[in-house]
């Protein structure tokens, strides 16, 4: 196979133009030079070739302008007004890299997902690594390879659906629950254990609520749509309501703690953690009520 007939492949394989394929390789190349990547960052705000500007990032004249001449071929940026500076072009493009830089801090974990996605579970060796890069830096102290041996990963929400029954199920005193979810099973399932007397705290997403009693109006009959009006009626003191939950997390009898794990690309769920240490028990549960005194009392409008 030729040169050109491969070239042809890759560009049908992408769904790309022969046009945009070609141009989109030349502006790959240039910034792809150190030096042209720093001047055309610096072209965002203007950029003159004074002997200040040369010593600042570092190059003789001659290679500034080897690269000035590289971006400006490629239509990246253009003089004006005694300055260089970036095109339409080159301003779409440098939005489109400032978008990416959060992207690029999280490299990492990207690739613990990418591992977990391949092989459909976390291997031991890995979980501490991985456990102190999704979780925030005031818990990192408390995992160890002691640790790690009391936490089990919960592969899909399903599973993570099962397991908050089986819990709550099981639970004798208390139970603090933060969530940006709402599932019926798992719903009725609390209920019963508040009814019973365990003690219960609920945090939930503003914006979730009337999204949930929509759908209870769609598949529940009126006898259980009463159940659970009456249930947010006698226990609205349980609830606090915030307008946005970053992780849900779910505290019983202050011993186990399960939580979600989101992909941080779209924050939507990847999987979650059940932990039994005391330590980050402890502080999960004194995170839970920082956050239920910024909430605002439920009602039922």
């Amino acid at each position: 196979m030729s040169s050109s007939e491969m070239e042809s492949k890759r560009k049908i394989a992408f769904g790309i133009s022969e046009i945009a394929f070609d141009e989109f390789i030349k502006i790959i190349k240039i910034l792809g030079n150190e030096d042209s990547m720093n001047i055309f960052l610096l072209s965002e705000k203007g950029i003159t070739s004074s002997k200040e500007s040369l010593k600042a990032i570092g190059l003789t004249q001659k290679r500034f302008y080897s690269r000035i001449k590289d971006l400006i071929d490629v239509g990246l940026i253009e003089k004006r007004e005694g300055k260089y500076k970036l095109t339409q072009l080159g301003k779409i493009l440098i939005n489109t890299i400032m978008k990416l830089e959060p992207i690029l801090l999280i490299k990492d974990k990207l690739k613990v997902i990418d591992g977990l996605e391949n092989s459909g579970i976390l291997s031991e060796d890995k979980k501490i690594d991985f456990i102190k890069m999704i979780f925030p830096e005031e818990l990192n102290d408390f995992f160890t390879t002691e640790t790690v041996s009391l936490i089990h990963i919960i592969p899909t929400f399903e599973d993570l659906k099962n397991e908050l029954i089986f819990e709550i199920e099981r639970s004798n005193n208390n139970i603090l629950f933060i969530s940006k979810y709402y599932d019926f099973s798992v719903a009725e399932t609390c209920i019963k254990k508040m009814e019973s007397g365990i003690k219960f705290f609920y945090i939930m997403e503003e914006f979730k609520i009337q999204d949930a009693f929509k759908l209870i109006g769609l598949l529940l009959s009126p006898k259980s749509i009463k159940v659970i009006y009456d249930f947010f009626s006698n226990y609205k003191k349980n609830i606090r309501i915030v307008e946005k939950i970053m992780t849900s997390f779910i505290i019983i009898d202050n011993k186990i703690a399960i939580i979600e794990v989101t992909n941080p690309l779209d924050g939507s769920f990847l999987f979650a953690v059940k932990i039994k240490d005391k330590k980050i028990i402890n502080t999960l549960i004194e995170s839970f009520f920082n956050i239920w005194k910024t909430g605002k009392e439920f009602f039922i409008k």
